[in-house]
């Protein structure tokens, strides 16, 4: 039997969370365009385990569902974009609505997307921002979706955090 683990990923519109789950699948960038609602994605960790990614909307407009969306998920990915400081402030927003619906322990990656146009927020900024959003942070990552530079080291570290799991005993 295998287990599906739900996994959250979020953050402003615009700011690469379609385009990191393309990229990791080999996809045409070129036809990405801003989800409306969420997306799914599965990814197989092994026989045991899959993990289901909800790629949730980012614009203002369906933030009263994610909330609910955030229930049940096991883990979390946020995400800015390097070159838009305003993204990074507004992780703060997302982790209030992310404790809020999954609970204030939910681990959390975060992720400072489109690296290839270059940062435009200091490290020490994106460490503070990072450190007062009140959630475990397990890890923080820089990518180019485009350039698809640190987005296997994402997914396969996201498998990797699961893929220690045994199921559960049947007997």
């Amino acid at each position: 039997m295998v287990r599906i683990v739900k996994v959250v990923m979020a953050g402003d519109g615009g700011v690469g969370k379609t385009s990191l789950l393309e990229s990791y699948k080999g996809g045409n960038l070129s036809k990405v365009t801003m989800t409306i609602g969420v997306n799914l994605m599965s990814i197989k960790v092994d026989e045991n385990f899959s993990l289901q990614i909800w790629d949730l909307s980012g614009q203002e407009q369906y933030r009263f569902l994610i909330d609910v969306f955030f229930r049940g998920a096991k883990l979390a990915i946020l995400v800015f974009d390097l070159s838009r400081p305003v993204t990074l402030y507004n992780l703060k927003k997302w982790a209030e609505v992310l404790k809020e619906g999954a609970g204030p322990k939910i681990p959390t990656i975060v992720v400072g997307n489109k690296k290839d146009l270059g940062k435009q927020v200091p490290d020490e900024t994106i460490k503070e921002v990072i450190d007062s959003l009140g959630l475990p942070i397990i890890k923080y990552m820089e990518t180019s979706a485009l350039q698809h530079e640190g987005v296997i080291e994402l997914f396969d570290y996201l498998k990797s955090l699961f893929s220690k799991i045994k199921p559960a005993s049947t007997s």
